[in-house]
């Protein structure tokens, strides 16, 4: 079952990713035939060709008039909807229940969502779901299903505080955290999943009342645990942590009595369940965070202490925590070694709410404190920054940790220390300072706004922070992203006007983050020929022309080279601004950064004429208001064979020179 499940898993990524992944199936067809002896080798192969088959016909999109439509996921804004053509994001006006069914009329589209560089994309968390399309038109409630929880949070809660329902519900309901106050702090000391739902509580439970059991009643306790998670798959809307924990107890169940399949075959034959249901769960982090451990521990069973189970599990998910955040939190692991037996406690008290609500009074005292020590630590607690590991650094650590693991199985104690110590290593190269030249400039996506990063040598200028009013750009876009290229200061933040979208972000960068010399629009007057000289980096201010006090016509234009790649920075400069700079300077640009997001108030034919761009860069948010970039700009691109970059459509845009 183990390699069903390797083959079924090596197609899914080859359909995903590159059809050339499928080449992985030949060394593993050889290991099965000369090694392990295994005669079904088409039994095998046919696993990759069928999980391949499942990506490739699967429905990404459905026009339809009509449907009926089952909701099978269902949040506070929004549900996901089953129908025979595929499945659906739906915004209904009123809250559907889960298993609620209904009639479509309408048609569906394509998803868009808003998107910045390092932020949540809801888009790549739909595709997981295997949501591809967003069906909008009207609806008939066919049947509504009773399946709701606000009365008996009501009754839950009652006594309980706003951050201790936060935490409670996340325990209970797999309610999302991201909003709560105290989550910042969690997810800074990397302790944010011990406060949702998941495998670790469930199965503190069961090993708790697994004591009391008598042998006997083993299987009447198993038929036990599978009632007790299906009433969580409903509380906490049929969450996939609880369906990978319920289908491994159906399966220990209908073998219980045979005791044929053991415990690494059971965790493949849930995992390869799961996966031809829902194959895009293979993006999960619910599925490729607890799989690989599971299977890990069933490949090396092994009866541990705690604290050798929290110091193997911190290891374990070291480089997919550095992947996430780009840092790493020296205390983490003693913290986790406490906060697991708490979080369990919690879990448990959390149960007694369903008999005894008042006992959310004492709830609230121990959240309370769990709130303050974080907000302590995540203050004080040192913290390194990795950058993003190379794939290289992730292979190698990975290979040496389990080769350690495997020298333990057959007592090489000497040998399992040195690979151990060797994937310590490997890992912590991650953290060295980058002390090398850089030579690139990026246009950062910042959603519907300017912000954009010059490495010089190890100077790093940016030009512009963006800004948004809804969300914290600073600290939820820029400075991860600073973290993610080992940047741990901005050398030069040069503004080029008082737009919020251009320098809203300023402030909080300021607080969170180095930021050594700030220029603003009127600080380029007091330079010599409008230029700032960076070790031999000349940015130049060509706007010098007072003819408006409107924000825009003050724009900063610059005008720069790294290693003959000459680049335009224009800011929001009307196009008034741009023909008077074309009559005094000549000017041949590689790299145009077109003006004010591509809206027709910029970029004239004459202007493109004269400084003949070889590509242009627009920054811009994706379905944006303003309907930004315009058809104009773009049919003037085009006409003159000028490549169009659009961060809205890439992402974050990179010119590594």
């Amino acid at each position: 079952m183990f390699f069903a499940f390797l083959f079924f898993l090596i197609g899914l990524l080859s359909a995903i990713y590159s059809p050339f992944l499928l080449l992985i199936d030949i060394p593993l067809s050889f290991y099965l035939v000369f090694y392990k002896k295994k005669p079904r080798l088409l039994f095998f192969i046919f696993f990759s060709f069928l999980s391949f088959a499942l990506i490739y016909f699967y429905p990404k999109e459905g026009k339809f008039s009509q449907d009926y439509a089952l909701v099978i996921e269902n949040r506070d804004t929004y549900v996901i909807l089953l129908t025979i053509k595929g499945r659906y994001l739906y915004y209904p006006e009123y809250p559907l229940p889960l298993f609620s069914i209904i009639k479509l009329n309408g048609i569906s589209e394509s998803i868009t969502s808003y998107h910045y560089q390092e932020n949540f994309s809801f888009k790549d968390y739909l595709i997981t779901k295997g949501v591809f399309s967003e069906f909008i038109g009207d609806k008939i409630d066919i049947f509504i299903s009773p399946f709701k929880n606000d009365n008996l949070e009501r009754y839950l809660f009652q006594y309980l505080d706003k951050p201790s329902i936060d935490i409670i519900s996340s325990l209970l309901f797999s309610s999302s955290l991201y909003g709560s106050d105290i989550y910042p702090y969690l997810n800074k000391l990397n302790l944010f999943s011990f406060f949702t739902i998941g495998g670790l509580h469930i199965s503190f439970f069961f090993n708790l009342i697994s004591k009391f059991i008598p042998r006997r009643k083993r299987k009447l306790f198993l038929i036990c645990k599978i009632i007790f998670l299906i009433i969580f798959l409903f509380l906490s809307g049929f969450k996939y942590t609880l369906r990978r924990l319920f289908l491994k107890e159906v399966i220990n169940l209908i073998d219980y009595d045979k005791k044929r399949i053991n415990s690494l075959n059971k965790t493949s034959l849930t995992a390869l369940i799961l996966l031809f249901l829902e194959p895009y769960s293979l993006l999960s982090p619910s599925f490729y965070y607890p799989f690989p451990l599971v299977f890990f521990l069933s490949l090396f069973p092994k009866k541990r202490t705690r604290s050798e189970f929290v110091l193997l599990v911190s290891f374990f998910f070291l480089p997919l925590s550095l992947i996430d955040s780009y840092q790493y939190n020296l205390l983490t692991p003693l913290l986790q070694f406490f906060i697991l037996p708490l979080t369990n406690i919690l879990f448990l008290l959390s149960l007694l709410l369903f008999i005894l609500p008042p006992i959310g009074i004492l709830i609230s005292q121990i959240i309370g404190v769990i709130i303050q020590g974080s907000d302590l630590l995540a203050s004080n607690s040192p913290i390194l920054i990795s950058g993003l590991p190379s794939l290289f650094i992730l292979l190698t650590f990975y290979v040496l940790f389990v080769l350690s693991f495997i020298c333990s199985t057959y007592n090489l104690k000497r040998e399992k220390n040195i690979l151990l110590v060797s994937s310590i290593l490997v890992i912590s190269s991650s953290f060295l300072p980058d002390y090398f030249p850089h030579y690139e400039v990026t246009f950062i996506d910042v959603g519907q706004g300017d912000s954009t990063l010059i490495r010089y040598k190890r100077f790093n200028i940016l030009i512009d922070t963006g800004g948004d009013l809804h969300n914290d750009l600073a600290n939820e876009c820029l400075i991860p992203y600073f973290h993610k290229r080992k940047i741990e200061k901005i050398d030069y933040c040069l503004i080029t006007h008082l737009d919020y979208d251009h320098y809203g972000a300023l402030n909080e960068l300021k607080e969170k983050f180095e930021v050594k010399n700030i220029y603003y629009p009127y600080d380029f007057d007091n330079l010599e020929d409008n230029t700032l000289d960076i070790s031999g980096l000349k940015i130049k201010d060509l706007n010098n022309y007072n003819i408006s006090n409107e924000t825009n016509y003050q724009s900063n234009v610059f005008y720069f080279s790294i290693k003959e790649t000459s680049f335009l920075i224009t800011g929001d400069a009307p196009k008034e601004i741009e023909e008077l700079i074309i009559q005094d300077n000549f000017l041949d640009i590689d790299i145009l950064k077109v003006g004010h997001h591509g809206s027709k108030t910029s970029t004239s034919p004459l202007f493109l004429d004269a400084i003949t761009p070889q590509e242009a860069v627009i920054s811009v948010g994706e379905n944006n208001i303003y309907s930004f970039p315009n058809n104009e700009v773009l049919n003037l691109l085009t006409e003159r064979n000028i490549k169009i970059r659009r961060t809205d459509l890439e992402g974050s845009i990179t010119f590594k020179l």
